[in-house]
């Protein structure tokens, strides 16, 4: 473990004692509620000294809720942030099932209110943006194409790639603006109308340079 996480502390030989004496009958729940310690943190603790519990897959809400911590902070009030297993490329909170099957808490969570489960082909994501929120309240369903423009939302789109070829348009004179002049925009005074006639383009173009959201400025070395 390592000591730059928020919140560690050492581990005392009177709670791994405990541990070893509740974890096979109680599990991790209750167990974390008593030592003040995450139930992540007991059930990872739990692994290291090869203490083991029947693994018993949540049934209900309040089964979910009871591996969940409340945060108000960072990701907004009355996130459910999980702290039970996770899995995949994005770590998605995962439930065992018996026959060593797991399942997608939010696809449990939206079928255990709804009374059916999430129609074939959509994604069932928290609105928070917290990876790991299964709070039902905050769940929605979306497309994949929906999913994939969420995820992109408010990342950088100005590769490598990207600058060559704007590079090129600008060499070729195919393009009204460059970063050059993307700056003085960003610095001058007036409306979007009265500067988009001064540099020849479209007054939503100017107001988009001016949010940031055209002709950012590309990460250094990139014009290398």
């Amino acid at each position: 473990m390592s000591a730059r996480r928020t919140g560690w502390r050492a581990w005392r030989t009177a709670e791994e004692k405990v541990l070893r004496e509740r974890y096979p009958v109680e599990g991790a729940t209750q167990l974390a509620k008593d030592l003040g310690r995450t139930r992540h943190a007991v059930a990872t603790m739990a692994r290291r000294l090869g203490v083991k519990c029947p693994r018993q897959a949540p049934q209900t809400l309040s089964d979910i809720r009871d591996r969940c911590e409340v945060e108000d902070a960072p990701y907004g009030k009355g996130c459910w942030v999980w702290q039970g297993a996770t899995g995949g490329l994005h770590h998605t909170p995962r439930i065992h099932k018996p026959g060593n099957k797991t399942i997608v808490v939010r696809r449990f969570v939206w079928e255990l209110v709804h009374g059916e489960p999430p129609p074939e082909g959509r994604y069932v994501v928290a609105r928070c943006r917290c990876s790991m929120c299964v709070n039902p309240d905050h769940l929605r369903l979306v497309t994949p194409q929906q999913h994939i423009r969420s995820v992109m939302k408010g990342k950088p789109k100005n590769s490598a790639a990207t600058i060559q070829r704007t590079l090129t348009r600008i060499r070729r004179g195919t393009v009204r603006l460059d970063w050059e002049k993307a700056a003085e925009i960003r610095l001058m005074e007036g409306s979007c109308q009265q500067i988009a006639e001064k540099y020849g383009v479209s007054a939503s173009m100017v107001n988009r340079v001016r949010l940031g959201k055209s002709w950012r400025e590309p990460a250094i070395g990139q014009l290398m």
